[in-house]
Order: structure tokens, then C-alpha cells, then sequence
């Protein structure tokens, strides 16, 4: 199966306010995983919705545990809480979670 770069994003933020944090967060990820970073430069990128901060972190603590790496972007204009998520994945985790809108 197909890896992708995954990037979950806060629900409640405005459509506009998205591609800034695809924009922030995946330069992010390929910065603190280099090792993925030739693999990621050409993979499809799917941006899935989750609910308020806690989804990140929730997020963030399910892939942990099955050993994928990830990076979670801190919005500066949103007081330093997580507004994204970043991980390059086949998709299999993440088959729960629907497109953003």
C-alpha cells in the first residue's frame, strides 16, 4: 500500500486557515524525521479533520504507541495550541477519520 503524508487538522478552524497549517506543518515533519524526508517530497497529501485540541493529542498518543513518527505544529495566532498533526503513513490508522470540510 501507498504511504502518504497524512495531516489532521483541527475541525473548528476556517477553510482558509487549513492550507497555512499543511503550509507549516509538514515542512515540520520532514525538519525532524530527514530520514522520510526524500520518500515524503512526492507523496500525495490528504488532509483529514479531527475534533478540538485534545484530537491531536489524541492523535498523537495512538500513533506513539504503534511506533510512527509524527510532528504537531503549535499555532503562534492560535496561543501556541496544537492546530495540526503531520504523519507519513500507508492510511490503514487513520480509515476512521473523514476528509477535513
Amino acid at each position: 500500500m501507498q504511504k502518504k503524508l497524512y495531516v489532521l487538522v483541527r475541525n473548528e478552524l476556517a477553510p482558509g486557515y487549513v492550507a497555512g497549517q499543511v503550509g507549516h506543518a509538514t515542512p515540520k515533519y520532514v525538519l525532524e524525521h530527514p530520514e522520510e524526508a526524500q520518500k515524503c517530497a512526492e507523496a500525495p497529501i490528504v488532509v483529514l479533520g479531527v475534533r478540538f485540541p485534545q484530537g491531536i493529542f489524541k492523535w498523537a498518543r495512538i500513533l506513539r504507541a504503534k511506533g510512527k513518527s509524527l510532528s504537531i505544529w503549535y499555532e503562534p495566532d492560535q496561543e501556541g495550541q496544537p492546530t495540526s498533526l503531520v504523519c507519513y503513513d500507508t492510511g490503514e490508522i487513520f480509515k476512521n477519520l473523514s476528509v477535513y470540510k
